[in-house]
Parts: C-alpha cells; sequence; structure tokens
C-alpha cells in the first residue's frame, strides 16, 4: 500500500511538472567596448617648474596653466560569434551653458569627421587622442557672456561623445552605442565627471523547446515518459492493494453477532446476570436489536446484556413497568461456506439427441 502510495505521489508531480520548458537561448551578441582617457601638458610655473604631462588626474586641472588638452578614447567591437560587423563612428564635442539642470545654449565642434569601417570578431573603431580646443571654447564662451551678460550659475559642461553605429552584415542586430566624456568647466578649472571604461551589449536570441526531465535518485527522465512509468506503476500499486485487502477480508474471521453488538454499543449496554431479573415480568421479544435500541431512546434507558457461560445466544434487554423488551443474539461465529466447484466437462452428459442434461 505504501508503494502505491508513493507511486501516486510521484505520478502527480510528473504531471503538475511541464512536459516543456521555454528557454531564451543567446545567438548573437554584439558589444561595444570604449577607454577614455584625459591628460594635459601644463606650462611652465610655479607649480609645475618641469612640466610633465598629466593623465586621467581625478582631481582638477587648471585653465590657465594648461598647454594642451587631449582626450583618448579607445573604442572596440566584439562580435561573439564572429560574424562580420560594418558601420561609421564620429566624435563629437559639445559645450552647454547649465543652469538649475537646464541648458541654456550649446555649441557643436566635430573633433572627428564620420569614418566607416568594418571587420570580424573583435577589432578595433577607434583608437586616437583628439586635442580639445580650450582656448576657441573660452573665447567663444567670454564672448557669450559680453553679449547675454549672462554667466550661468552651473558653469559649462564639455561632453565628448564618439556616436558609434554597428551593425552585423549577416545577422539582424544593431548596436547604437553614445558613450560620453563630460567635464565641468569654468574660468580657472576644468574636471572629469565621468567613468573611464562604458560598455554596451546587445543580443539576439530565440526562445527554444526543451523537454522537462525529472530527476529520480541518479536518473535523469523526461516528464513525458515519466508519466506513463509512474502512471501504469501507480495502477498496478493500486490493484494489488485491492487484491491484498480482498484477500484479507475474505481470510477474516467472522465474529458473531453477540460480539459485534458488544463491541459498536459497549457505553449503551450493561452486562447482568439473568438472577437479577423479575421472573414475574411479560417478555417480549423483538426481531432486531436496532428495534431495541430504538425502545431504549424512547424509554431513556440502558440495555441489559446477560451472557451466561455455556449458552449460545446472549439476551438484551430493556425493562419498561412490567414489561420486559429482549433481543436474543447468537454468540457463536457464523462459519464460513464455500461455494461448491464448478462441474467440468467430464461430469456433464450429452444426449444421443445432442441436448444436455
Amino acid at each position: 500500500m505504501l508503494i502505491a502510495v508513493l507511486f501516486l505521489i510521484l505520478t502527480a508531480y510528473s504531471l503538475i511538472t511541464p512536459a516543456e520548458v521555454k528557454k531564451e537561448v543567446i545567438n548573437q551578441t554584439l558589444e561595444q567596448r570604449v577607454t577614455f582617457s584625459h591628460s594635459v601638458i601644463p606650462q611652465r610655473s610655479i607649480l609645475y617648474p618641469e612640466p610633465e604631462p598629466l593623465t586621467n588626474q581625478a582631481g582638477k586641472y587648471f585653465i590657465k596653466i594648461i598647454d594642451e588638452f587631449k582626450v583618448g578614447i579607445k573604442a572596440d567591437i566584439v562580435s561573439n560569434p564572429k560574424v562580420p560587423v560594418e558601420g561609421t563612428s564620429t566624435v563629437d564635442l559639445k559645450l552647454r551653458a547649465r543652469e538649475d539642470d537646464v541648458d541654456l545654449w550649446s555649441r557643436d565642434y566635430i573633433l572627428s569627421p564620420e569614418a566607416k569601417f568594418e571587420g570580424t570578431g573583435t577589432f578595433p573603431v577607434i583608437d586616437d587622442a583628439f586635442i580639445v580646443p580650450l582656448p576657441a571654447i573660452q573665447e567663444f564662451i567670454k564672448q557669450v557672456e559680453e553679449e547675454t551678460g549672462i554667466r550661468p550659475r552651473n558653469g559649462y559642461l564639455l561632453d565628448i561623445t564618439p556616436v558609434i553605429k554597428t551593425k552585423a552584415t549577416n545577422k539582424e542586430i544593431t548596436n547604437d552605442f553614445n558613450p560620453s566624456l563630460s567635464f565641468s568647466l569654468s574660468q580657472n578649472r576644468i574636471i572629469s565627471q565621468s567613468k573611464l571604461q562604458q560598455e554596451n551589449i546587445v543580443s539576439l536570441a530565440d526562445t527554444k523547446v526543451i523537454p522537462g526531465y525529472i530527476n529520480i535518485l541518479v536518473c535523469r527522465v523526461p516528464v513525458v515518459y515519466a508519466r506513463y512509468i509512474f502512471g501504469g506503476l501507480t495502477l498496478l500499486g493500486l490493484g494489488a492493494a485491492v487484491w491484498l485487502f480482498g484477500l484479507y477480508r475474505r481470510n477474516k474471521p467472522f465474529e458473531s453477532e453477540a460480539l459485534t453488538i458488544n463491541r459498536r454499543y459497549r457505553s449503551r449496554i450493561i452486562t447482568a446476570q439473568n438472577s437479577l431479573l423479575n421472573s414475574e415480568l411479560s417478555v417480549i421479544h423483538l426481531q432486531s436489536f436496532k428495534e431495541l435500541l430504538k425502545l431504549a431512546d424512547e424509554r431513556d434507558k440502558s440495555i441489559i446484556s446477560i451472557c451466561e457461560d455455556g449458552n449460545n445466544t446472549c439476551r438484551y434487554c430493556v425493562p419498561d413497568g412490567k414489561t420486559l423488551y429482549c433481543y436474543l443474539a447468537s454468540n457463536e461465529a457464523p462459519e464460513r461456506s464455500d461455494a461448491p466447484p464448478r462441474s467440468s466437462m467430464n461430469e456433464r452428459v450429452i444426449s444421443e439427441t445432442g441436448s444436455t442434461v
């Protein structure tokens, strides 16, 4: 029985487990990796008596003693798996006047014109250093401030942006990435505000249907097969359990009617001796114990049981005034009756006319 229950649980588990699982599989990736760098060559001054290039300074560059300001850009394209890739790239510089997170005005510069590229796998698109025209930018800012009479409270921003547009020639996948390196610009200082390494990945994925599996101990069984296997084993186990239960019922010894009554209604029955009953009472025998039980309920009385040794019957009584209501129950277990054997073909007699006798 326990085995049948176990197989039933496994069958239910296999039914609630999906037979198929949809999984997203990435077929193609197109990645852009951009690394920025910035450096200045300071003028000879008290602060820098022997000028040397200052690279990727986390602090500030002082504009008045900058001789040259460069921004390095290294941009790589990575296609996985390797497929032909083509596209265009430009490097733009935007000057923005900011006040309360709003652009008052802007001016665009081109550091590198549009260039086409193509390649396969991993290859560089941009690998160069670009001079930022700080003197021209400062002169332009000065003229705008003189004409408008406005100097933005939040200063100015310089955005250096490589605009890279890529496309895999044999795949429907594109990657248009515009990383940016920003600097805050004031009258005296220029400060970097962006990460030096930036990347962007675009994936081309398909949905595949994968068969579901159930792990049982060290076995990995497909869900569809598991449903048939466990379902069959469950039916086999339940059939065996029903057969064993029927075999138990057939071989179980019968109990007497009196024993059955005493077991079921022991809380309602009082055991007594025959000598305690008044022999002058009028006795009425009932046909069933249920009638006696109903009578006891109506009279709100207990049932008296008298089972004497050597007697094959037990008497159940309910006294009511001068009347004694009784029911006699057998105290012997009934014998099991076996079905008569079926007659064989040899025991059948066929007459000359062909009829069976």
